[in-house]
């Protein structure tokens, strides 16, 4: 599995090939008038080409040249660009290489054109001929290539900004859908009001529990409404988070709701999205008791695999209609706004996995993802 790469775009590259384009158009009108000047001026231009007509028929043939040239960088350096890390200096000696073949694909047409136009006769040989104005023009070319590679680099760069901004807006929309999603589910009149009844039960029968679930509920309130909130945590914060959730629902369901944490020593420091565990729970409990299943077990196992992070949770609950999951996709608010984050923010590259166990003794969900 690979991280998660910027798409290449090809209107984008497009529009790129048009800067280029008018880039180097200007270039060569203001090379062909300069070269008008000199030749009305009588003053020499210490180049081969002697005459306006001559000189057009070069910049036209060298515009083509460099433009396909410098499109098929451009799109090569689209297709590397969000997918490595690779640095302008490691790839320096490929770029000074093709800066110096450049010469030999401008002046081989050159040639060819004057030459059927019988305007030039070699006396030495080709080669020895194409050599020389590749050396002669070395400079120039040089100055050509990385000219036009320094707004290639800069297009993308700035590119790959914006969609990383995109991105990044995309998620805190996505995380506030979350937000809003837990209130919905969390903070339902229902639950609110058996909350707040068990509550005033257990000021007469037990203050200490109607202590605690008081301060968990202003502690669950208060990471729900923080608007300031990252779109990544640590993951100890993500679990102390989960806990204050956890542990209303088992001062309310008292014996009958029991939750295991197995998580690898050493990984709290590990950045994990926000609140990624909670709808997991939440969809654990809603649809893990029944009629026949009225003690609900919840083991939740997180451990480091390699460069990324295993998170699954098991529950001896009702069994699901996985199969009708997968056909209709997750119907329900929590899991589908969690599957869309992890879409976004890694891509293709996680694992969201819902199945029952075997001879229905519960569900178990499995994800990973790439670590932070």
């Amino acid at each position: 599995m690979k991280k998660k790469n910027l798409a290449f775009n090809k209107s984008e590259y497009y529009k790129l090939v048009l800067i280029l384009s008018i880039f180097y158009t200007v270039w060569k009108i203001i090379k062909h008038l300069n070269f008008i000047w000199l030749y009305k001026n009588n003053i020499p231009t210490f180049g081969e080409v002697q005459n306006p007509a001559d000189y057009l028929d070069a910049i036209i043939i060298d515009w083509f040249v460099v433009i396909l040239f410098m499109s098929v960088v451009a799109y090569a350096m689209g297709k590397w660009s969000g997918t490595n890390r690779i640095t302008l200096i490691k790839l320096l000696p490929l770029h000074l290489l093709l800066s110096f073949l450049l010469n030999f694909f401008i002046f081989p047409l050159q040639f060819l054109s004057y030459r059927l136009q019988d305007k030039i006769h070699f006396k030495e040989g080709y080669f020895r001929v194409l050599l020389d104005r590749v050396i002669k023009y070395m400079d120039l070319n040089f100055l050509t290539y990385f000219s036009m590679l320094g707004i290639i680099l800069l297009f993308y760069y700035f590119k790959n900004k914006r969609d990383e901004e995109s991105i990044k807006i995309t998620l805190e929309a996505q995380l506030m859908e979350a937000k809003l999603s837990a209130l919905n589910s969390q903070l339902q009149p229902h639950f609110i009001f058996n909350t707040l009844n068990s509550i005033s039960t257990l000021i007469d029968e037990n203050q200490e529990k109607a202590q605690n679930m008081i301060a968990y509920l202003g502690a669950m309130l208060r990471n729900t409404f923080d608007k300031k909130k990252s779109l990544v945590v640590n993951l100890e914060i993500e679990l102390q988070n989960l806990n204050n959730y956890i542990q209303i629902l088992k001062i309310r369901f008292d014996e009958d709701l029991e939750v295991n944490f197995i998580v690898e020593e050493n990984i709290g420091k590990i950045k994990v999205p926000n609140m990624f565990l909670q709808p997991v729970v939440e969809n654990s409990i809603k649809h893990g008791y029944g009629f026949h299943r009225k003690n609900l077990s919840i083991q939740i196992c997180i451990a480091q695999k390699g460069n990324y992070l295993s998170s699954t949770v098991i529950n001896n609950g009702i069994p699901l209609d996985v199969k009708g999951i997968i056909k209709k996709g997750f119907n329900g608010n929590g899991l589908r706004i969690l599957r869309e984050r992890f879409q976004a923010q890694y891509g293709n590259d996680y694992l969201f996995a819902l199945k029952n166990l075997d001879n229905d003794k519960g569900v178990v969900t499995q994800i990973d993802f790439p670590i932070l």
